[in-house]
């Protein structure tokens, strides 16, 4: 029971290296992939940096800064 449990976190974690390696290495061999990255990111910026913006989502959204 706990090497199933003990497996599944680490098969979460490695998938999470390889998803964010492989956005990565996308967006540097095709420029167009990391051009839409980023225009996903403003919104979020520009939402974190708001005044209206309650001070508990701009605290977990402080990573994107």
């Amino acid at each position: 029971m706990v090497r199933i449990i003990v497996a599944a976190i680490a098969g979460f974690f490695s998938w999470m290296i390889v998803w964010f390696g492989s956005e990565k290495i996308l967006s540097a061999i095709w420029p167009a992939f990391g051009v839409s990255q980023r225009r996903s990111k403003r919104p979020l910026k520009m939402a974190v940096s708001s005044p209206r913006t309650p001070r508990c989502f701009s605290l977990t959204l402080s990573s994107v800064q």
